[in-house]
């Protein structure tokens, strides 16, 4: 320790001088009371050191302290806890004889080393118990928490423990890059092809549409069953609906096998596909897979209404049907119709007119709420379309159309077209309309403006309107088949002329939910995820609240049910109701709101993990590798007792010394203070002593 100030030494003898100086002013020239010599000079001498402290504080002075630590190496034991391990192996041998001595490894460490101890899978956990259950492996993310935990640290090694396979991640060697200590690795697993029957993937489509065939393919691979013989299978509620039999023709065999299915039921379907055991299989844990197919019947059902035949309907139907989400049907005014209740859009090409004034089916999309799109053209029937709360009203006088350019609205907030496709329809060829005033409503958002010449007017072209019950939008021209040419004609492609018109659509036609509850969650989970929703609630005013409480039961297959409560959080609800085993289940919420209950159901798969099982020979290369590369060594279960001997050996792996500097001002020191004190009641009891005051 020593003391430091920015002033000069000089400065300290100013305060020793005025101390000094002090004290023989007080007791020396001040004859005021009587004191024997030996008093004088003792409170004079504690004066003078009162003084002199107390001046020298003045100065800010600093106590240096050099503070001298030892570090011992720090070495990371990490283990790897999947299942792969045991999958193929002895599984009494790891959880026995194994464990014993991989445990006293850390205690051979302690005596020169600090030890961490992790278990690594799916996720990194320190000091948890290895129980060889995690259903993914992932060593970079291991090396990667390494790295960040332990920055700046006298890490002297890492021993890893693994079979050396990883399915979650990047290749180990790629993160090992950058490690500036050695690893050791304990090799774990069977390096030995044994006979094994895989089912190696299932390729199929997540979402089908309902009464579709839906085509999936099946990998299978077989090591060492040459001759043998087995049958692929698919079940779907207990039924068998694809078989077929494979012979086995090599000791490397792999074979991809196509079949087709029909999404006969909707919902999320449940199919588990399997392939026969044989004998002497080294694990029959990898030959089947649970498969789930969300069936849905939730196409969009578009009734294209026209008040004659025209090129347009043909260019919009041409779009629609190329997308499975809709299923179109087309109707001339005075055909047999189905009832407009059917359908979730409704495209009305120059109807209203003369000849079909549809006031019927105006009042049943208006009572519905259902949404529409407006056509307009030489045949629209202008009187009738303005008391149809379209968002807009037209007033003309002219009978002859003219033709309109489009030009694109570059902040139209409804929906997102591209920048590439804006610049095209701005290219776009002229639409016949019937010029006119506009009364537009607040309501209404404009995409496209009219175009006279080179002249952008303010007025509208085509436009979207929304009340509280429905969706509006209107094409104040027809000749849409034109900019279908065009597009072509420019681009080889009509993909921007597409693009509006599903764009369009898909705003008009998307439902908004209206309900003063809604339930959100994932319909898939893995078997090592935790089941989670989110709620909201709202009041008649479609405010957010979280007052009212919300039950939920969650029903497996068998029918247990496991209740539940949603915890709140600010305006909105949570639950995680933790893991559930593999199947599919149902749930069940409801909340009471200002006395009223509402309810909401829905369905969710837990999806097996099988992942650890597809691969059993373990890649004692990649331990090797990361051994060799960080200057470490493999080692084998039997000889986990040398890696300590070899670790405590290298003089590279030692205690560090460290200096650390720490500068503490004097004046916050608590027992300067106390000798400051100290002076003071001295200086005092001496006077008291001595007869003065």
């Amino acid at each position: 320790m020593n003391i430091k100030t920015e002033y000069p030494f000089w400065f300290f003898l100013l305060c020793l001088l005025l101390g000094l100086l002090y004290a023989v002013i007080l007791y020396y020239k001040n004859r005021n009371y009587e004191f024997s010599p030996w008093i004088i000079k003792t409170m004079a001498f504690f004066r003078f050191l009162l003084i002199s402290i107390i001046s020298f504080l003045l100065l800010s002075p600093l106590l240096k302290t050099t503070i001298r630590n030892t570090e011992k190496p720090l070495v990371v034991i990490a283990h790897d806890n999947s299942e792969s391990i045991i999958n193929a192996n002895d599984s009494a041998f790891y959880f026995e004889d194994y464990l014993v001595g991989f445990n006293d490894l850390s205690k051979k460490l302690k005596e020169k080393c600090n030890v961490k101890k992790f278990v690594f899978g799916e996720n990194i956990t320190e000091n948890e118990v290895i129980t060889f259950s995690e259903k993914q492996t992932d060593i970079s993310s291991l090396f990667n928490e390494i790295k960040a935990r332990f920055s700046n640290r006298n890490i002297g090694a890492l021993i890893l423990a693994s079979d050396g396979l990883y399915n979650k991640g990047v290749n180990p060697l790629y993160s090992s890059k950058g490690l500036n200590f050695p690893i050791y690795t304990i090799a774990l697993g069977d390096t030995n092809v044994r006979k094994d029957l895989i089912l190696s993937k299932v390729n199929y489509n997540r979402l089908v549409f309902y009464g579709n065939d839906f085509h999936a393919e099946i990998v299978i691979k077989a090591d060492k069953c040459k001759d043998s013989k087995t049958k692929v299978s698919v079940k779907h509620d207990d039924k068998i609906v694809f078989s077929d039999d494979v012979i086995i023709s090599s000791d490397h065999f792999i074979k991809t096998i196509r079949f087709t299915l029909n999404a006969a039921d909707t919902g999320m379907q449940h199919y588990k596909v399997s392939i026969g055991k044989i004998k002497d299989e080294i694990s029959t844990s990898n030959n089947s897979q649970d498969i789930f197919v969300d069936i849905i019947d939730s196409r969009q059902k578009i009734l294209l209404l026209a008040n004659s035949p025209h090129p347009d309907i043909s260019a919009i139907t041409s779009v629609l049907e190329q997308n499975e989400n809709y299923d179109v049907d087309e109707f001339i005014a005075g055909e047999s119709l189905k009832p407009v209740d059917n359908y979730d859009l409704v495209i009305l090409h120059q109807i209203p007119s003369l000849k079909f004034p549809a006031i019927n089916i105006s009042k049943k999309i208006n009572d519905k709420g259902i949404p529409v799109l407006y056509i307009l053209g030489s045949q629209t029937y202008m009187r009738l379309f303005n008391n149809l709360h379209s968002g807009i009203k037209i007033f003309n006088n002219k009978i002859n159309q003219e033709e309109i350019f489009p030009a694109c609205n570059d902040n139209f907030p409804l929906f997102l077209l591209k920048n590439s496709v804006f610049n095209k329809i701005n290219n776009f060829p002229p639409l016949l309309s019937l010029p006119g005033s506009y009364e537009i409503s607040n309501s209404s958002n404009i995409l496209l403006f009219q175009k006279i010449g080179n002249i952008i007017t303010p007025d509208p072209l085509m436009l979207f309107s929304q009340n509280s019950d429905s969706k509006c939008g209107v094409i104040l021209g027809e000749g849409l088949w034109r900019w279908k040419l065009h597009d072509y004609l420019k681009n080889n492609d009509n993909s921007s002329f597409n693009e509006l018109i599903l764009k369009t659509i898909q705003y008009l036609s998307v439902k908004t939910d209206k309900s003063y509850f809604r339930i959100n969650s994932k319909n898939k989970f893995n078997e090592n995820e935790n089941i989670k929703f989110d709620a909201e609630v709202y009041n008649k005013s479609y405010e957010l609240i979280n007052d009212p409480e919300i039950e939920m039961t969650i029903i497996d297959e068998e029918g247990k049910k496991y209740p539940f409560v949603f915890g709140r959080d600010e305006k909105v609800y949570h639950l995680n109701a933790g893991s559930l085993q593999p199947g599919s289940y149902i749930y069940l919420a409801k909340v009471n709101i200002a006395g009223k209950w509402f309810k909401k159901n829905g369905k969710f798969i837990v999806k097996t993990m099988n992942i650890e099982t597809l691969r059993l020979v373990a890649n004692h290369n990649i331990l090797f590798k990361l051994a060799k590369n960080t200057g470490g060594k493999m080692f084998y279960p039997h000889q986990i007792n040398d890696i300590a001997k070899v670790i405590n050996e290298r003089e590279d792996i030692s205690s560090i010394t460290y200096s650390q500097k720490r500068f503490t001002e004097l004046i916050d020191i608590y027992w300067i203070f106390f000798i400051i004190l100290a002076l003071l009641t001295a200086e005092w009891f001496f006077r008291r002593r001595g007869g003065g005051y």
